[in-house]
């Protein structure tokens, strides 16, 4: 089953508690339904026609993305079993997510070798000619190969992931200052920092795929927002590192001081204060 990602955090945390907490987020059940519905998806004649079959299927690296691309085929016909994943009006809005999911186990095929791309490009075309037209809700939904955008995947990856995440844990966050709410509230300080690093890429049309996800962010996670999280995770709005513009619209953040423990002075000099400190 695929697992949060978090290999962009600057910072060192206590790693396998946020992923042990983030992964019980939706996006994570979406991804175990994928995973269930790849293996245990009946088998459909429509997946032995002629779009997997023109697939050469020799031994190794051929014969793992033949069987992934019958497997994701079946799938595909198969897409009304999983949970959430249509609205009443479209079943695109999940497809962002099939997609990065999906590349992630084109991957782990293809790491051990030089897969050689045209391999990749046929197994997409494939599956792209099955859906448009053996599955006609699916037909206006894209297939992505990011084998195409390779360098830049695992950074659309992340800001998919964190816009999914950020809808579930933005509720779940309380004034309480608990165990969980430290934890998702450093996975938000951590992104939005992230966020900023990437984001000068995209500041003139250049071509990037996740330029649209850094344009589109702000929109979604607007100033209400913000000051929302801002409350709840008792942080503060900071200039980025390297930012000389000012403050972003998704600020950097850092956890306000507590300056109720340290004591007014008043012009009292930093010596008297402490004698004092020392006699209480």
């Amino acid at each position: 089953m695929s697992e949060p990602d978090i290999d962009y955090y600057e910072n060192v945390v206590d790693k396998a508690a946020m992923i042990s907490l983030l992964k019980e987020q939706n996006l994570y059940n979406l991804y175990k339904q994928f995973d269930n519905e790849l293996t245990n998806s009946p088998n459909s004649k429509i997946c032995d026609g002629e779009y997997i079959n023109k697939l050469p299927k020799n031994e190794g690296i051929e014969k793992k993305l033949f069987d992934l691309c019958k497997k994701m085929c079946n799938l595909l016909l198969n897409f009304s079993e999983i949970v959430g994943f249509c609205t009443e009006n479209s079943c695109c809005g999940k497809f962002p997510y099939l997609n990065i999911w999906l590349y992630e186990k084109v991957k782990e095929i293809s790491s051990s070798s030089s897969t050689s791309s045209s391999l990749i490009n046929n197994f997409y075309n494939a599956l792209n000619k099955i859906k448009e037209t053996k599955t006609p809700r699916l037909k206006y939904c894209p297939i992505i190969n990011f084998d195409l955008y390779s360098n830049d995947f695992m950074r659309m990856k992340y800001l998919y992931e964190f816009v999914h995440i950020f809808s579930d844990i933005k509720k779940k966050i309380s004034h309480n200052h608990g165990w969980e709410d430290k934890i998702f509230c450093k996975h938000i300080q951590e992104f939005f920092k992230y966020y900023n690093e990437i984001k000068g890429n995209c500041t003139k049309p250049s071509g990037i795929i996740y330029c649209n996800e850094v344009n589109s962010i702000p929109r979604s996670i607007d100033g209400d927002v913000i000051n929302t999280i801002l409350s709840k995770c008792n942080y503060e709005k900071i200039k980025c590192k390297n930012d000389s513009s000012g403050i972003s619209v998704i600020p950097c953040l850092k956890e306000k001081e507590d300056k109720s423990a340290v004591p007014k002075t008043d012009g009292v000099p930093d010596e008297l204060v402490l004698y004092h400190l020392f006699l209480l």
